[in-house]
């Protein structure tokens, strides 16, 4: 076989087809992916939504700009809601579904995304379990840290991480009660 000039045109011709090549690969690759994606996603939402409401056999949902409501009903009465926000952490986007009963008390909450510092900040998911499980929220007296005057300890070396935790589970409450989202949030304060 001959062996090609490797003139301009022919460099050109050569990336040109490597690249439709590659294009077309992570294009096919893509839609084999998007459908388990898309189910795993609906999946975790459902068990997130399983452990963060009491028990329930109906849900309504209702989206908003900044975050996503489910109503949860038993035999058609109103029994929780819970609330999907995103707030801005430390190293990027917190995503909570925090759940509330018909007693304003926290049910539970589940981390759905986050990138924060691993071993620090990525303890959110577990950290604020045993002090914030079942506590009465107040839409009056949101939820801070120590550091800034309230009573939840933070996460040891990951401040930021936890005010935007807290800030998270606030929005999620008020957004809950029909108030506005930004109502009682505590600010990061980067100092």
């Amino acid at each position: 076989m001959k062996k090609i000039a490797s003139t301009l045109p022919n460099m050109l011709l050569s990336l040109t087809l490597i690249a439709v090549l590659s294009a077309g690969l992570l294009a096919w690759v893509k839609t084999i992916t998007d459908e388990p994606i898309r189910l795993a996603e609906e999946k975790k939402q459902s068990e997130a939504l399983a452990r963060v409401l009491p028990a329930f056999d109906q849900i309504d949902t209702t989206e908003e700009p900044n975050a996503i409501i489910y109503k949860a009903y038993l035999n058609h009465q109103w029994v929780g809601t819970a609330v999907k926000c995103t707030t801005a952490g430390f190293n990027g986007d917190v995503v909570v579904i925090a759940g509330f009963d018909s007693n304003s008390k926290l049910v539970d909450y589940v981390v759905l995304q986050q990138a924060e510092t691993p071993g620090l900040g990525t303890k959110m998911v577990d950290w604020f379990k045993n002090a914030l499980i079942g506590r009465s929220m107040d839409i009056n007296k949101p939820l801070t840290v120590k550091q800034d005057g309230g009573d939840v300890q933070a996460i040891t070396a990951a401040t930021i991480s936890s005010r935007a935790f807290l800030r998270a589970i606030n929005n999620a409450y008020s957004i809950a009660n029909g108030s506005d989202a930004t109502t009682g949030a505590t600010t990061i304060d980067e100092n």
